[in-house]
């Protein structure tokens, strides 16, 4: 899909066992989730969201779920992780809805991973539902091989 000069890339995150799109319970407990996606190629990433899969109903409100998509600059390390935006998941919410950010594009390098973060469990009465899954949007980046530190040339 083409965005201003670019063309557009949307990834959603994966179930490390079905290798599925990873669908989520709103109330799932806080931290990581899916597997996280490694960057091959030098990208820009744009956009964050999710996609309400399951008509978020909390019942009684008692905290709205958040959910966050970070960077990790070093593979497999949370050492100088960044948040690259939160979305928050208001309660009616219904099945179908996309609800996106459009964050300051941030340049991803060979080697680092995004993460799919729950970061506050959305909870609200015994009744509480809903589902959904976490997506970002990106583009990829011109950069030479000699600017990726992690890209090496096989023999």
């Amino acid at each position: 899909m083409a965005y201003g000069t670019y063309d557009r890339d949307v990834h959603q995150f994966i179930n490390e066992t079905s290798a599925l799109p990873d669908i989520h319970a709103l109330e799932v407990t806080a931290g990581d989730k899916s597997l996280a996606f490694d960057v091959v190629e030098p990208i820009v990433v744009t956009r964050i969201g999710v996609m309400a899969t399951v008509a978020y109903d909390y019942d009684t409100q008692t905290a709205e779920g958040q959910v966050a998509v970070d960077r990790r600059v070093a593979y497999g390390s949370d050492a100088g992780r960044v948040e690259l935006g939160v979305i928050k998941q208001a309660d009616g919410t219904p099945a179908g809805t996309v609800l996106y950010k459009d964050i300051n594009p941030v340049n991803c390098d060979v080697g680092d991973q995004l993460i799919a973060e729950v970061k506050v469990a959305a909870t609200g009465g015994a009744g509480i539902a809903g589902d959904f899954k976490v997506f970002f949007c990106y583009h990829h980046r011109a950069e030479t091989d000699a600017n990726q530190a992690e890209q090496t040339a096989s023999a």
